[in-house]
């Protein structure tokens, strides 16, 4: 039922290189297709960073010269409409 083949180490070896090679382009093609899905989650990411920290230094300026509940209250307001 069964029939066994036998194999020379010289075809076992090319085999198994061959499989390794095919799992290195697999893991080209994953690793592409991930970069693609996380690149403009992380664009998106430095644009907010960005804007974070060049608007932080006036809100600090504001927040000693007016009260936190004005100042968190003007803020809410104006992000709300």
């Amino acid at each position: 039922m069964s029939s066994i083949v036998a194999i020379r180490v010289d075809q076992k070896t090319t085999e198994v290189w061959s499989d390794d090679e095919a799992m290195q382009e697999t893991e080209k093609i994953l690793t592409r297709k991930l970069d693609f899905h996380l690149l403009p989650l992380l664009s998106s990411l430095s644009i907010f960073f960005f804007g974070y920290v060049l608007f932080e230094v006036p809100s600090n300026i504001i927040l000693r010269r007016w009260r936190p509940s004005r100042w968190i209250g003007l803020i809410m307001l104006a992000w709300g409409k």
